[in-house]
């Protein structure tokens, strides 16, 4: 997976996003040729518009090839509605980022992230989606500063189970 693009090689507009796709494309293309997938995982930054259409909307739209791991919280930071995105992507998306948000103005002194279940996001509606729209093999727990590493894997990897035990693609 790619897994981010640093700050200073982020496109500014519509045509840098999608050589981006085309570069990720051409990635995937050789990755493919010696038998491997290859993805790319967003942020909150490929949530900027342009037009209609986000940055990861440019970015796949080149990249066919490219999977995406999908980081739902990171969609959901960005102020935009992570299920039209897990629709519109879902043949893309190999891997989902399964984590949550802290109410505003709580667990600052972990990044305003919670262990899954334990935030704002709406993961009961958000698994549907997830098993519905996606090819999605992979459910990663993750928490971007948790203070308690151990507390963080219990309840979150307890709450993914719960979520994602009748996913026929769900991995153990």
């Amino acid at each position: 997976m790619c897994p981010i693009l640093p700050a200073d090689q982020r496109p500014r507009d519509a045509d840098g996003w999608r050589r981006v796709g085309e570069r990720l494309e051409a990635l995937a293309q050789f990755y493919r040729s010696e038998g491997f997938e290859f993805g790319y995982h967003n942020h909150d930054f490929e949530f900027v518009t342009y037009g209609n259409l986000f940055a990861i909307d440019l970015l796949l739209f080149e990249a066919p090839s490219v999977a995406l791991e999908a980081d739902i919280a990171w969609i959901a930071r960005a102020g935009a509605d992570p299920a039209p995105c897990l629709s519109r992507n879902g043949a893309s998306i190999s891997a989902i980022h399964v984590k949550d948000l802290a109410a505003a103005g709580l667990a600052l002194d972990e990044g305003g992230w919670q262990d899954v279940g334990y935030g704002t996001m709406p993961w009961d509606v958000l698994a549907r989606r997830v098993k519905e729209s996606t090819n999605a093999r992979y459910f990663i727990a993750e928490h971007d500063n948790p203070l308690d590493f151990e507390r963080f894997a219990r309840r979150s990897i307890t709450n993914i189970q719960a979520l994602f035990a009748d996913a026929s693609r769900a991995t153990k």
